[in-house]
């Protein structure tokens, strides 16, 4: 049985992740604190840390992270970071920290509990193309990455483009389910141009885009649903939400319209 620790100063909160994810079903150890952490996982060997960023004392959360993932004992310990989204940078951080995933709270028990599936469970040796197919567009690695750690690795399978030209030679070897698509790239070709090729391609009749972009205003949203984007995207997004559009999209029982942008 898979061992995991869950670290936070809130005694609510451990509670609940435990609830979450069924004492039956793991062994769940506990620690109020970074030092405790340490300890009990030195002890323990836990298979995956579920780790608050923000706690009294030292080390914090990126503390734990980086002695635990700095420390070879621990090559196998998967890192799940569980955060509110008020700190700036923290993805990143989390990322450059070594955390193999990051859940914002507030949270639901089942997407802890799907983040912690594909954590835990090794999936390399299942068929690839049973997973959701995600290429991320945009000219900014960081927020590739950001994206890359808030959808995780398990679940779907992930690629990248840097820009749109880069994207149309990846898009017909990669046949995306999801396209998330940044709308201003350098280049000649925009975000758009890339949506309206994709969508008008009946090879790629299966491919979703979502629309990332900086630009809120109604002339935006119009020009996204004229160039047949399924779904529209503000920046800077809440992971969460971004995580539920992606998942809304690749169920088996949608029968998504162009009409679903709101």
């Amino acid at each position: 049985m898979k061992t995991i620790l869950v670290v936070d100063d809130q005694p609510e909160l451990r509670q609940l992740v435990s609830l979450s994810l069924g004492e039956a079903n793991f062994h769940i150890r506990h620690a109020e604190n970074g030092e405790s952490a340490l300890v009990q996982a030195r002890i323990e060997r836990p298979d995956l840390v579920v780790l608050d960023l923000m706690m009294p004392g030292s080390p914090d959360g990126f503390g734990v992270c980086w002695e635990l993932k700095s420390d070879p004992r621990f090559q196998r310990t998967k890192i799940l970071i569980l955060s509110g989204q008020s700190i700036p940078g923290s993805h990143r951080a989390c990322e450059a920290f070594g955390a193999d995933a990051f859940l914002p709270k507030p949270f639901s028990p089942s997407q802890l509990a799907a983040r912690v599936e594909h954590l835990l469970y090794d999936h390399s040796d299942l068929d690839t193309t049973a997973r959701k197919r995600v290429l991320i567009v945009d000219d900014r690695p960081h927020l590739r990455n950001l994206v890359k750690l808030t959808l995780g690795t398990g679940q779907y399978e992930i690629a990248e483009a840097a820009d749109a030209s880069e994207a149309l030679e990846v898009i017909h070897d990669f046949r995306p389910h999801v396209l998330l698509l940044d709308v201003m790239m350098p280049g000649k070709y925009s975000g758009h141009d890339v949506c309206l090729a994709v969508k008008s391609n009946t090879e790629l009749a299966g491919t979703h885009v979502i629309m990332l972009t900086a630009r809120a205003d109604e002339e935006n949203r119009k020009t996204a649903t004229s160039s047949g984007a399924d779904d529209y995207v503000v920046k800077p997004f809440s992971p969460l939400e971004l995580i539920e559009r992606v998942d809304r999209l690749t169920r088996p029982s949608q029968n998504l319209v162009v009409g679903a942008i709101s």
